[in-house]
């Protein structure tokens, strides 16, 4: 009996990865903004970058906590606070609660000329932390 011998499967190498873009194309602006953004949010431990929603998002604890976004055309980079902070953000210039999940304390700093960084990066440094806390409520099972 004869035995075939199978041809071996090419494979197809896959293209390298690319960082992601802002929404809007590749202005140079919004990429120096995505790459300080980027360089800010992966300091911090456990960070992840994905795009979710065409937007560039970076998590800690399968959570986002920031994101490059759009707000009626204009960059605006999202993140999460608690509700003391985002109540005196939304009061000062160039911040608004997000459109989409602003009670639930996401918070949008516009970025359409310039972001001071000082000022945002204890902003992203706590929304890194509500993201990576354990949630509330969410209970271990039991391994009885």
């Amino acid at each position: 009996m004869k035995t075939r011998t199978s041809k071996p499967k090419r494979s197809t190498p896959k293209p390298p990865a690319q960082p992601s873009v802002p929404r809007t194309g590749e202005s140079a602006i919004e990429g120096d903004l995505l790459a300080r953004l980027r360089e800010k949010c992966l300091a911090l431990p456990g960070t992840s970058e994905t795009v979710k929603w065409g937007h560039p998002t970076f998590a800690a604890g399968g959570r986002a906590f920031a994101v490059l976004d759009h707000y009626q055309g204009a960059p605006c980079i999202a993140f999460q606070a608690d509700p003391d902070t985002q109540a005196r953000l939304v009061a000062a210039d160039g911040y608004f609660a997000a459109p989409y999940a602003g009670d639930q304390g996401w918070t949008c700093r516009r970025a359409e000329g310039g972001v001071d960084w000082e000022e945002l990066l204890p902003l992203l440094t706590r929304s890194h932390e509500l993201a990576a806390a354990p949630r509330q409520g969410r209970r271990k099972r039991n391994s009885n």
